[in-house]
């Protein structure tokens, strides 16, 4: 049977639970951390990456692609509807996206807030470029269509599909800082992304920044705290900011 079928059978239990995320807050803590999930949503991993965070009340960050938006609208309504931030991964993750032309890479972009719209009723004001790859002409149009631009400080490449224990180790590198992880619940386009490494992978990582003081929030809610991004500059290399001078 396809895995279609039992998404939409954990979506619709999910909704009838009603236990949504309440997440933690910027208020004070030591350190903080933001997880952010790419290449999604994902039939196979999506629901269950939403499981495992709505169980442990974490917000988390999740920037899809417009095509996989287009299968999974429910997917995404999901993710808004506990409390966890949309983000822009463009339309269909092209390797060449910060060498495109303006018209091309606004398509991109537009097209998929579009389709994330007409899933969720939300728009999407965070875009973070395929590979991380992004340029100075990149970022100036991205602002120009009311974006910030988004990478990260933590990345344990879960996307080669090392083993879960390889994930977890490479996450230890936030080593007391605030970060912002890089994790995947797709893989491009592909229908199967074989994420199953990350998904034993995040109730450890969960585990292990709780145990040492962390708080989970999202990239909106760090973005909106002007003192705190003044208190964390380490994070302005993913941010950039450009109306509010983070370069």
């Amino acid at each position: 049977m396809k895995p279609y079928f039992f998404v939409i059978l954990s979506s619709f239990l999910a909704a009838w639970d009603g236990a949504n995320p309440s997440g933690d807050t910027l208020d004070a803590p030591k350190n903080v951390v933001a997880l952010t999930f790419d290449d999604g949503p994902s039939a196979l991993y999506t629901p269950q990456i939403l499981d495992i965070l709505k169980k442990n009340g974490v917000r988390a960050t999740f920037f899809v692609i417009g095509e996989n938006v287009e299968k999974y609208p429910f997917l995404v309504k999901r993710e808004v509807d506990e409390g966890h931030c949309v983000g822009n991964h463009t339309w269909s993750h092209p390797l060449n996206a910060p060498l495109e032309s303006r018209k091309t890479l606004d398509g991109q972009i537009l097209r998929t807030d579009s389709a994330v719209f007409k899933a969720a009723g939300v728009h999407t004001r965070l875009l973070r470029p395929p590979h991380g790859w992004e340029s100075p002409w990149m970022v100036r149009n991205a602002e120009s269509l009311g974006y910030d631009v988004v990478t990260w400080t933590v990345n344990p490449g879960d996307w080669k599909h090392p083993a879960a224990n390889v994930i977890i180790k490479r996450v230890e590198r936030a080593n007391g800082k605030s970060a912002i992880v890089l994790l995947h619940d797709g893989l491009e386009l592909k229908p199967d992304p074989h994420q199953e490494n990350t998904l034993k992978a995040l109730q450890e990582i969960i585990d292990d920044f709780r145990s040492t003081g962390y708080a989970f929030v999202t990239i909106e809610q760090m973005i909106d705290n002007e003192d705190f991004l003044k208190a964390h500059r380490d994070l302005l290399t993913a941010i950039k900011r450009p109306r509010a001078g983070y370069r």
